[in-house]
């Protein structure tokens, strides 16, 4: 069982609403998975390329690895927060349980 990060329910709490909105808010306070490797990241890279509809134009795509690992991180939340039966710290939760923590590069 996952223990909840208060400091992160919080950030998610104060970020409410909007998926990327929390994605943002996340990604600044530092919540990060571990490092992966080359072929785990290539795999990343292509998944969420190819999530990327035709007529997103060019600058709102993603550029480079923190731009596809902040995707990846909003990908999980727009998921999570799909229903309204979530909240700020059954998100914190999941994002904890999907591997992410604080401080790490």
């Amino acid at each position: 069982m996952t223990t909840i990060d208060l400091h992160l329910a919080q950030v998610i709490k104060s970020a409410w609403g909007d998926p990327s909105d929390i994605t943002d808010a996340i990604w600044q306070a530092g919540y990060r998975k571990p490092e992966r490797g080359e072929k785990e990241i290539a795999a990343l890279t292509i998944d969420i390329m190819e999530g990327v509809p035709d007529q997103v134009p060019y600058s709102a795509r993603p550029k480079n690895l923190d731009d596809i690992l902040s995707e990846e991180l909003n990908s999980i939340i727009s998921d999570a927060t799909w229903s309204d039966l979530v909240r700020p710290a059954a998100l914190a939760i999941i994002i904890l349980e999907n591997g992410y923590q604080k401080g790490v590069k």
